[in-house]
């Protein structure tokens, strides 16, 4: 016969077994997250690689290039003055005269205004020459000065407030070429830079 004690005992379960039974619920639980952070790492890590590999779609975008509205214009030769360029209807080329410095001039005329191209042996320093002529007459304080290309040659360009006078001045071997626009129109600067765009020394 089995006393109240050894009763108990059978009645109640070992703690070992519950202790067991708990561990092995509570590392199944832990390396389940383990594997889900493992997978959620690899995985950003994969999305950051492709996305550093991947150009912005705004870099692969090619703009289409802009068309040449001078294309359709008359082509102006000067022999005299080695140069080349393109003129809308409606412009007037004027002879081409020797100056007094030993350069050349010629003009090309429109109702709105006048365009001169000059030529003169390039003795003055370049910057020099620049700053005298952004210090004289028309121009002033109020000046703009700004870089710009003349036939695939660097060149200063030079414009009083109004935009009524402008003149663009580069070097070509020993010469110093002036193109210069006074305009009654300010219209007529939008036409002005586009002839420019299209000088070409031909020499």
């Amino acid at each position: 016969m089995q006393t109240p004690q050894q009763m108990l005992e059978q009645q109640t379960p070992p703690i070992e077994k519950k202790e067991s039974f708990f561990k092995s619920r509570l590392n199944k639980i832990l390396l389940g997250a383990l594997l889900t952070v493992s997978v959620l790492c690899v995985s950003l890590l994969t999305v950051w690689f492709f996305w550093q590999k991947t150009p912005y779609s705004e870099e692969e975008y090619v703009p289409p290039p802009t068309p040449d509205p001078t294309l359709s214009w008359n082509t102006y030769q000067n022999s005299q003055m080695n140069f080349s360029l393109r003129l809308p209807e409606g412009w007037a080329t004027g002879q081409t005269a020797t100056t007094s410095q030993g350069g050349q001039i010629t003009s090309l005329e429109n109702p709105a205004g006048r365009i001169t191209l000059q030529t003169e042996p390039a003795l003055v320093p370049f910057v020099q020459y620049v700053q005298n002529v952004f210090e004289s007459s028309p121009f002033d304080s109020r000046a703009q000065k700004e870089n710009v290309v003349v036939g695939k040659t660097g060149g200063i360009r030079i414009s009083n407030q109004g935009n009524s006078e402008i003149i663009v001045i580069t070097d070509y071997g020993q010469l110093r070429y002036l193109i210069s626009l006074e305009a009654e129109d300010s219209s007529l600067v939008v036409i002005f830079d586009l002839i420019v765009s299209s000088f070409e020394f031909t020499d």
